[in-house]
């Protein structure tokens, strides 16, 4: 997690293979986590929410082509949504197919 850069070097190749993505995003209680997965479910991803004992983690997932705009805007929206409900945004990983 929260390897945001590699994802630009990653996505600044010459790929057109659609990949799926997943990005983690930390809240402090799980009805901030819910409110975050209803607006990601709204824009088409899939999402899931893990507890721990002070903090929700959603996983939201997605298939894309990986571009340099692309993983810039993604961040820049995960990181603005994340922050706009108490939470911070720490990154995604990507499937190696």
């Amino acid at each position: 997690m929260g390897n945001g850069g590699q994802m630009e070097r990653t996505a600044g190749t010459a790929s057109t293979r659609v990949r799926g993505t997943r990005h983690f995003i930390y809240l402090p209680r799980r009805r901030e986590a819910e409110a975050i997965c209803s607006i990601l479910e709204r824009e088409g991803w899939e999402t899931s929410i893990d507890e721990g004992d002070d903090v929700a983690l959603v996983t939201a997932s997605c298939l894309r082509v990986l571009n340099g705009p692309l993983a810039r805007d993604t961040r820049a929206h995960l990181t603005a949504l994340a922050s706009q409900h108490g939470g911070s945004y720490d990154g995604w990983d990507a499937n190696r197919g």
